[in-house]
C-alpha cells in the first residue's frame, strides 16, 4: 500500500469523506472474523510490529504469553444460591 499516495489523497478529500472514510475503517477494525484470523496466527516468541501513535512509529516486540479470556461456566441452580451467600468474598483462583 502506497501510504504517500494515501495521505496526498485524504488532504484533498472533504470533511465528509474522512468520515465516511474513517467509519468504514472503525468497521474493518472491529471485524470479529479479521480479529479472529489475527489472534489464531499469534505465536508466543513470535517478533511483532505495532503503530505507537503517541511516537508516529513502527515499534518492535517479542510475544512474551497469550492471555487466554476467562469465560466461566454457566452455575447450576445449588451453586448459583450458594454463590450469593459467598457475595463479597475473594474469588478463588482458577
Amino acid at each position: 500500500m502506497n501510504y504517500t499516495l494515501i495521505l496526498e489523497e485524504l488532504g484533498k478529500a472533504s470533511l465528509f469523506e474522512l468520515y465516511r472514510l474513517n467509519a468504514a475503517i472503525g468497521n474493518q477494525l472491529d471485524d470479529p472474523t479479521r480479529i479472529a484470523a489475527v489472534k489464531r496466527a499469534l505465536r508466543v516468541g513470535q517478533t511483532l510490529h505495532w503503530f505507537d501513535t503517541a511516537e508516529n512509529r513502527l515499534v518492535e516486540a517479542k510475544l512474551l504469553r497469550i492471555k487466554v479470556p476467562h469465560h466461566p461456566k454457566p452455575a447450576s441452580r445449588g451453586e448459583a444460591a450458594a454463590d450469593k451467600s459467598d457475595a463479597g468474598g475473594d474469588p478463588e483462583p482458577c
